[in-house]
Order: structure tokens, then C-alpha cells, then sequence
């Protein structure tokens, strides 16, 4: 008998795909407010961590004042009110400078909504709850443009219902 887990760490490092997006979300694709995220999931994070190490991360700068650099991959910041190594005006300036075998789109709203055209996988964590103090929201999904890949079974932690789906572009 299966309690979720086991399904849930059999996620696959990328390995096809140069552009993803990884992100977690509400039932009304809530992302987050202007702290940060509504939620902590260790087992979201862990899978966040062991599919983006070694890879680069793009990010807008506001998700970069919340998170900072990420140890152990290459951190890119989209922004036009900053200068600095590894700051691009442009998201597809960032993504045509990198130089790992893989990038992930990790946020905000903005790098999300103008990366969706860029991108070949998703892979999202998709919480069984909806947050009404929610500001800050993940674009819908086409399901024309997209099929499941792969989806986990549920999983429970810290009062949270949460699945893992990868998507991947049709």
C-alpha cells in the first residue's frame, strides 16, 4: 500500500527538456502574496531542490528580495530597475545565456506568465486549498497546449492535500 510518498520521490531529474517551469499552487493557482508563499510543504521543497541543483534558476527580482540566491545553481534575475552579473533587462536574455543543461522558471507571476511561450515542461504542485489572502496568481494552464506527463498520488502534510503533475508541451 502506497501513503503517497513513495510515488511522490519518484519525480525524474530533466533531462529532454532545456526550458521548465516549477512552481506550487492553490486551487485558484495562487502562488503567493507580497511576503512570500501561503504554505510550507518540506516534501515541495525537497522536490523543488532536487530537480533545480545544478541547474539555473530565472526569477524576477521580487522573488529574488523574498528567496535569494539559491545555493548550488546558477541564479539569473529578470529585472529593468537593477544592473548586476546575472541581471537581465529581458526574460529571453536570460534564458538564451544559460549555460547548464537545464533552466527553471521558479517566479513570479510576470516571469511565469511571459515564460509559458519558452517553456516544454511544467512542473507544479497543485495544494487541495484555496487561499483567500492570495496576491500574487500562476496562469492557467491550456489544455490544448499541454498533457499530463506524470501525477503523483495525494499526499498530506501539515494540514495540507497536495499532488505532484508534470506537464509537458503537446
Amino acid at each position: 500500500m502506497s501513503d503517497g510518498l513513495t510515488d511522490a520521490f519518484r519525480w525524474i531529474k530533466p533531462h529532454n527538456f532545456k526550458v521548465s517551469i516549477i512552481a506550487a499552487v492553490g486551487n485558484n493557482n495562487e502562488l503567493g502574496d507580497d511576503n512570500g508563499m501561503l504554505w510550507y510543504l518540506p516534501t515541495d521543497l525537497k522536490r523543488f531542490k532536487d530537480l533545480t541543483i545544478g541547474n539555473t534558476v530565472i526569477m524576477g527580482r521580487k522573488t529574488h528580495d523574498i528567496i535569494g540566491d539559491l545555493p548550488g545553481r546558477t541564479n539569473y534575475i529578470v529585472s529593468k530597475n537593477i544592473r548586476g552579473k546575472n541581471i537581465f533587462n529581458r526574460l529571453d536574455q536570460s534564458i538564451s545565456s544559460v549555460n547548464t543543461e537545464q533552466c527553471f522558471l521558479i517566479g513570479g507571476q510576470k516571469i511565469y506568465e511571459i515564460g509559458m511561450e519558452y517553456v516544454d515542461k511544467i512542473y507544479l504542485t497543485k495544494i487541495d486549498k484555496t487561499f483567500e489572502n492570495a496576491t500574487v496568481f500562476f496562469p492557467n494552464i491550456n489544455m490544448d497546449e499541454w498533457k499530463i506527463e506524470w501525477e503523483s498520488e495525494k499526499i498530506e502534510e501539515n494540514n495540507l492535500s497536495f499532488k505532484f503533475i508534470n506537464f509537458i508541451r503537446k
